[in-house]
């Protein structure tokens, strides 16, 4: 269970440009308190590019083949 919101870790995608890693789901119950829900987590790796690297590399077109 989560006590308050601010012992929730946070990140920075501006001073760290990539992260990776496993979120729980966080949901409010019947006493509006936080809590991880049973329903899993999400796996998402996050890249902070400029516009320069978007332009040279658009969205789906930098990933390798499915395995």
């Amino acid at each position: 269970m989560v006590t308050n919101e601010a012992e929730l870790p946070m990140i920075s995608i501006f001073k760290q440009k990539r992260v990776k890693g496993w979120w729980p789901f966080v949901a409010r119950d019947e006493n509006d308190e936080l809590e991880i829900t049973v329903r899993g987590k999400v796996e998402a790796e996050l890249h902070l590019l400029t516009a320069e690297e978007a332009e040279k590399s658009p969205a789906g077109l930098a990933r390798n083949e499915p395995d």
